[in-house]
């Protein structure tokens, strides 16, 4: 079994987390330094945010939410419920205040489906 509090209480973690999360981030245009991703997921005070889009902000911090149930459950089975609980995590602070928010992208003959049923119409499948 994997020992997460341990883990998570080592400088190993925080850097491994504020990486994962900034190159993320990065890769979806977010201009967050590792500096200010690192500030923003373990509340560092010691220096001031500026010019931060609120989305950016958001995504880092779901992305801390995310990460920390992930870890939680590292000994678990994956399984839809999981993959449902993990979207919402990323979806948790949203500009728009939802939850789960709607994507499109093709999947057989439909164009357009909630994340939810997508989920399980595609595991379903498998």
């Amino acid at each position: 079994m994997f020992d997460t509090d341990t883990f998570k209480n080592t400088d190993y973690y925080k850097d491994f987390l504020a990486r994962s999360i900034y190159h993320s981030n990065r890769i979806e245009g977010s201009t967050l330094s590792y500096a200010d991703t690192y500030a923003i997921i373990f509340d560092d005070d010691s220096f001031t945010l500026s010019n931060i889009k609120p989305r950016e902000l958001y995504e880092a911090i779901n992305l801390k939410y995310a990460s920390d149930h992930i870890f939680k459950h590292i000994d678990d089975d994956i399984s839809v419920d999981m993959m449902i609980d993990i979207n919402s995590l990323i979806n948790k602070i949203s500009m728009k205040g939802q939850v789960f928010v709607k994507h499109k992208f093709l999947l057989g003959e439909q164009t357009s489906y909630h994340l939810k049923l997508n989920l399980c119409h595609i595991l379903s499948k498998s």
